[in-house]
């Protein structure tokens, strides 16, 4: 059944009145959203589908490791959450 948006709680209560409806709930979409400014140039998150995750967890105990060629540490995105690096590929780097 398609119920216009402004309609939904009033049919809900219509549906739950009939004889034999046990439950209704309406089937709204999930909606993710981010307020991060520069969000639109990271196009990467939407490459891996980062989005429909983001309400599933705060990343609380979580650790990543990200392999790049080079970033900022004293970037102020990053500064404070960077626990540790490793040139892999610099003349400091270490054979296997």
């Amino acid at each position: 059944m398609t119920v216009h948006a402004a309609n939904v709680r009033a049919a809900a209560r219509h549906l739950a009145a009939l004889p034999g409806v046990r439950d209704v709930e309406a089937a709204l979409p999930l909606e993710t959203f981010s307020n991060d400014t520069y969000r639109s140039e990271q196009w990467n998150l939407g490459k891996v589908s980062a989005e429909p995750a983001w309400p599933t967890g705060d990343g609380t105990g979580t650790t990543v490791a990200i392999l790049d060629r080079g970033f900022d540490p004293g970037h102020p995105d990053l500064s404070a959450n960077v626990s540790g690096t490793y040139d892999a590929v610099g003349a400091a780097a270490t054979p296997w």
